[in-house]
């Protein structure tokens, strides 16, 4: 018995209501952004003189509780960063105004929501052995801080370009990522699609297949039936229901790929690596990859075909906002 693709019919697109983010990259915010490349290269210096936060602090460290030591109590050699919060209330700040070579012990008591209920809202005691203190130190916004990406002349001004250039990139997705998640909740709400019990399945299958690869490590050493179709069949209806209606939008207004949007889409993914001409030819040489990119730039058209319908309105925000993950409830 052969299933039979459902027809779809669409509902007006003129009865979407689509709020579209939009942000411009300010100095501050590639100076925010500069800052943070520079702390993901900083490198550590020993001090003599108190801790402070920010500082990293490398310590042994032994908990019990009522004079029992407790899964994941103890460390040696384990490196703190002060202000980083990864540990529990008050650790962090027992060990602030500290020196290399101290003994400091701590009385505290776990959070109540504590992760682990044996643990929740009891009192641990902790003995610490302060090993060293290092202060951060920030590179240096010199020739040699710049090469790392790649920029081997025009010193600051050239590097600001470059990471201006990433932003608006990254801005450019996060905003486009955001307005379609919001239209793609509209179009499953208003069409309402009868789904094929097969497609469906294979889709559970692939989901299944990309959940076991990701926490095996791709050694394949999970149970698949530790994974079953109830976990995946949400997200599969969604993906499936949501094809035939971009289907749909595709075959009715008869689109296919734009070349021009192909070759700018492999274009700005190749501007990302050292030699970009040599990844453009690569794309276009490579028929699955290309076929992939053209897909995606499908997708995409369909999309603003139907943007070009709704009624879309702006609403001008900070480069963050943007940025940022959006909430369950901001995406209805």
């Amino acid at each position: 018995m052969f299933e039979v693709f459902p027809e779809v019919t669409l509902a007006d697109f003129k009865e979407l209501k689509v709020e579209k983010l939009v942000a411009q990259v300010e100095e501050e915010n590639i100076d925010k952004m500069i800052e943070t490349l520079r702390q993901q290269r900083q490198t550590w210096d020993p001090v003599t003189r108190q801790s402070k936060t920010k500082d990293r602090l490398n310590i042994d460290y032994t908990g019990t509780m009522n004079g029992e030591g407790f899964a994941g109590g103890s460390a040696q050699g384990a490196n703190l960063v002060l202000g980083s919060q990864r540990m529990i209330e008050g650790f962090e700040k027992g060990l602030t105004k500290k020196k290399s070579g101290d003994d400091v012990v701590l009385e505290l008591v776990f959070p109540e929501d504590y992760q682990n209920k044996d643990l929740a809202g009891k009192p641990v005691k902790f003995e610490i052995k302060i090993n060293s203190v290092s202060a951060p130190v920030l590179p240096e916004l010199n020739e040699e801080f710049f090469a790392v990406f790649g920029i081997d002349e025009g010193g600051l001004e050239a590097f600001r370009k470059e990471v201006a250039a990433n932003m608006e990139r990254e801005l450019k997705n996060a905003s486009k990522a955001k307005v379609k998640s919001r239209v793609m909740e509209q179009l499953l709400a208003q069409n309402k699609v009868a789904l094929p019990n097969s497609l469906v399945l294979g889709e559970i299958g692939s989901l299944r297949q990309q959940a076991m690869q990701q926490f095996g490590g791709g050694k394949q050493s999970i149970d698949p039936s530790m994974l079953p179709d109830e976990l995946f069949r949400e997200q599969a209806e969604k993906r499936i229901a949501l094809g035939l209606i971009l289907g749909e939008v595709i075959k009715s207004k008869s689109l296919k790929a734009d070349p021009v949007l192909v070759k700018s889409t492999i274009e700005d993914i190749a501007s990302t690596y050292e030699t970009p001409e040599q990844v453009v030819r690569w794309y276009y040489s490579n028929k699955d990859q290309l076929a992939t990119v053209e897909s995606s730039v499908l997708e995409d058209q369909a999309f603003e075909a139907i943007l070009a319908e709704a009624k879309v309105k702006e609403k001008r925000v900070s480069y963050d906002d943007v940025i940022k993950p959006e909430t369950a409830k901001a995406a209805k």
